[in-house]
């Protein structure tokens, strides 16, 4: 009897000592916890979120109003661009309304000077 109780009380205290060996590293897993909590830490799902630098999301800030910037000024030389073939287009138009005068005008030329040669 002697022998089942030294056996049952040796692991009792050996429960005990693995309960308080459990419990201290429990309290070290919540101080780091904590402190993680202090720094702002948040726990999230590495599937769906990803941690990012603040300064690398300011760069993609700035990457992306310099590429805002580029295409307004793309956009402001396609619109310069379209006005010059816009006068190009009317300035042509012109040239071949006057093109068009000229020919008239030899023809009418031609004509009268035809009608004249065949009154003499």
């Amino acid at each position: 009897m002697q022998n089942n109780l030294t056996k049952t009380l040796t692991t009792f205290i050996s429960e005990i000592t693995q309960m308080e060996l459990d419990n201290k590293k429990l309290n070290e897993d919540l101080r780091v916890l904590e402190k993680e909590k202090e720094k702002g830490y948040k726990s999230f799902n590495t599937e769906t979120h990803v941690l990012v630098e603040r300064e690398v999301l300011k760069t993609a800030i700035y990457i992306a109003d310099e590429l805002s910037s580029s295409a307004m000024s793309t956009r402001d030389y396609i619109e310069s661009a379209e006005s010059s073939i816009s006068d190009a287009r009317y300035n042509s138009d012109d040239i071949v309304d006057s093109a068009n005068d000229v020919r008239r005008d030899l023809e009418k030329l031609l004509v009268e000077e035809k009608e004249e040669e065949s009154n003499e």
